[in-house]
């Protein structure tokens, strides 16, 4: 699981240079998660690591964890695959440097750096609505048999929105967050062209968690707190729109 969200969500290759009023807070690696609402519980737990290459050559430990919470129909109607690093490589081992690549597509849109030689990566991606078990086999694939294992039931198609910053101490936090057709996003409106289907608020919610996720990485506590997730069965629920108007 761990290795299918960095390729995927960062495509990027990491080198070494020398020189609410509820909320359900969860440990993820060196990140402190915080999930809007309650109701949220752990799916899966998993070690593992991100390589990197150059001058010098290691690994950082990582883990992944899995979380879900579902609708009155007890169906999944969020699914949020956190990997965060426990740790960076230290100062003695000098630092990582990135080649993101962050463009959008017919499929989803995009937004954060790109190029080589980065000192640090920002992406955020949010996808249009895909069939359910197609999108979390091709991005977390570790992830659906956990769900098939636990007899939870999917929607028909969800959306997914995710999320990656690391910086030049080898620090990262990725978030991968899928959510039933019904999730609004925030009730703002975007000044960038969006794909077909690709909606002002989900983009909006995108750019809300990827300041948080880029804080918790610069930060010494780790803190990531999730954007409010409003769907339109709630009250007062906002209508969705592809553009700003």
């Amino acid at each position: 699981m761990t290795s299918r969200i960095l390729n995927i969500l960062a495509s990027a290759a990491i080198y070494a240079a020398c020189a609410p009023s509820f909320a359900a807070d969860f440990s993820v690696g060196r990140s402190a998660v915080v999930l809007p609402g309650d109701g949220w519980k752990e799916l899966a737990q998993e070690n593992g690591e991100l390589k990197y290459g150059g001058a010098q050559v290691g690994q950082i430990n990582t883990e992944t964890k899995a979380f879900y919470t579902l609708d009155n129909q007890s169906k999944i109607n969020a699914l949020v695959v956190v990997n965060s690093t426990k740790n960076g490589i230290g100062g003695d081992r000098g630092q990582i440097v990135y080649s993101p690549r962050c463009d959008s597509s017919a499929d989803f849109f995009a937004s954060g750096n790109t190029g080589f030689g980065r000192s640090y990566l920002e992406c955020y991606r949010v996808f249009r609505p895909v069939e359910a078990k197609n999108i979390i086999q091709a991005i977390t694939p570790d992830a659906l048999p956990e769900v098939e294992k636990t007899k939870l039931k999917l929607p028909e198609g969800l959306i997914t929105i995710m999320s990656s910053y690391g910086n030049s101490n080898g620090t990262n936090l990725n978030v991968v967050v899928y959510t039933a057709m019904n999730f609004q996003g925030l009730n703002k409106t975007v000044s960038d062209k969006l794909p077909d289907n690709i909606y002002a608020g989900h983009v909006a919610w995108a750019q809300a968690l990827m300041d948080e996720v880029k804080s918790s990485v610069r930060s010494i506590s780790g803190k990531t707190v999730f954007p409010v997730m409003i769907f339109e069965t709630d009250a007062k629920a906002p209508k969705r729109t592809t553009s700003a108007p």
